[in-house]
């Protein structure tokens, strides 16, 4: 469960897919604003990536001095049961992104997290 104290930020959650099937991407704001479909609290489940970043709008804001950048930022807390441990964590590489998004597929989303991930 992901909790939310300060900021926003962007979450990109990906859900694999069994028998060769597309996976399903969805895209959530934690922030706020639940006027603008924005949530404070987001229940992340076993077997999900899950990628995060500051807003680009957030970013284009202070870029143009709409807002100041120590304003622009996110703090969660992420509560994880039962307890994490290293062993049971894996980082995205480049080849599972590879694997679940084929090259002539989804290139902006493959672009987004090839951008993110470990060589």
């Amino acid at each position: 469960m992901h909790v939310l104290h300060q900021g926003r930020a962007e979450y990109v959650l990906i859900y694999p897919q069994k028998s060769g099937n597309k996976p399903i991407v969805k895209r959530v704001v934690m922030g706020p604003d639940v006027s603008r479909g924005e949530v404070r609290q987001l229940y992340v489940e076993t077997g999900v990536w899950k990628a995060s970043r500051l807003l680009s709008s957030d970013m284009e804001e202070v870029e143009q001095s709409k807002i100041v950048a120590d304003r622009v930022g996110c703090l969660i807390t992420e509560v994880v049961m039962p307890g994490f441990e290293w062993e049971d964590h894996r980082w995205m590489t480049s080849e599972d992104v590879d694997l679940l998004f084929p090259e002539d597929e989804n290139e902006e989303i493959r672009r987004e997290l090839k951008g993110r991930v470990r060589k």
